[in-house]
């Protein structure tokens, strides 16, 4: 959470009304916690969290072997991140090869989040890792069609940062395809319908944690190559594609420098992985 340079202090609302048809560790007010109100501040003591995340959508249609998703897998989790957001984990011998993923090397250990769901969240811990998982939680964007697209949700983690005291929210999600292709697909009028339903849902969701003083990092397959941004404060790293990583900063956070921008290709997947590191800057927490 980022101290907002504010004249009053704020009670925020917004987020337990927006989280509360989610699914988090703390139940329906899983996005509120001991800072839901700011006190007025006069100065600003700026920390700097690096943000090191890729985002890997593991081909499930066709589905692939067990080996092949495996490989992904340990690919990805190998490629220096703290967080990797993924997309099409299922069915289920997808989901327990994420579950079972444990490769960084000897430093620290991965965690895995809404393993439930094709979208799941796994975040590293431990080692020189400076992460700690608050919570966790899912939201529907919108239901499926049969023979057309499954559910589509948004997962999300809060996480603390031992060092820099500041708590970002990271979000994966994977919207319908088919919509922004250029071809007219079965259900075409539909899928738009619902591609712009979720991205509103979603915009909404990363406000209210905006607006309570989190940064939110966001992930995942949006299938469409150009995209709006979900707010004003919205920051695209990621420059090229339908995967995409961006921050979406408070109001008294600023990106100080993107070190690492990178499509990594060589995977099973009919996806690259999206690999980013960023250094956002914010005032410490007192």
């Amino acid at each position: 959470m980022r101290t907002k340079l504010i004249a009053t202090a704020v009670a925020g609302t917004a987020l337990a009304a927006s989280v509360a048809t989610g699914v988090g560790l703390s139940g329906a007010n899983a996005g509120t916690g001991t800072q839901a109100a700011q006190a007025t501040t006069t100065s600003c003591k700026r920390t700097v969290d690096p943000m090191r995340v890729v985002s890997l959508n593991v081909k499930s249609n066709p589905k692939m072997s067990a080996a092949k998703v495996r490989a992904d897998v340990d690919k990805a989790a190998k490629l220096g991140a703290d967080v990797i957001m993924w997309q099409e984990i299922q069915p289920d011998y997808y989901k327990n090869i994420v579950r079972a993923e444990n490769s960084t090397g000897g430093n620290g250990q991965w965690k895995h989040y809404q393993t439930g769901y094709a979208i799941p969240i796994s975040i590293r811990v431990g080692g020189d890792s400076p992460w700690v998982v608050r919570d966790t939680g899912v939201k529907k964007m919108h239901s499926g069609m049969a023979t057309v697209s499954p559910h589509r949700y948004v997962t999300w983690v809060k996480a603390y940062n031992k060092q820099s005291r500041q708590t970002t929210i990271f979000m994966n999600t994977h919207m319908v395809s088919g919509a922004w292709n250029g071809r007219y697909n079965k259900a075409d009028e539909w899928r738009k319908k619902m591609w712009n339903i979720h991205f509103a849902k979603q915009s909404e969701l990363i406000k209210d944690f905006s607006n309570r003083g989190y940064t939110v990092v966001y992930g995942g397959d949006f299938n469409r190559q150009e995209m709006a941004k979900f707010t004003a404060r919205d920051s695209r790293i990621t420059l090229h594609g339908i995967d995409k990583i961006g921050v979406v900063r408070t109001a008294n956070d600023r990106i100080e420098k993107v070190t690492v921008r990178k499509t990594v290709g060589g995977f099973n997947s009919d996806h690259d992985a999206k690999r980013v590191s960023v250094r956002v800057s914010g005032c410490a927490a007192s």
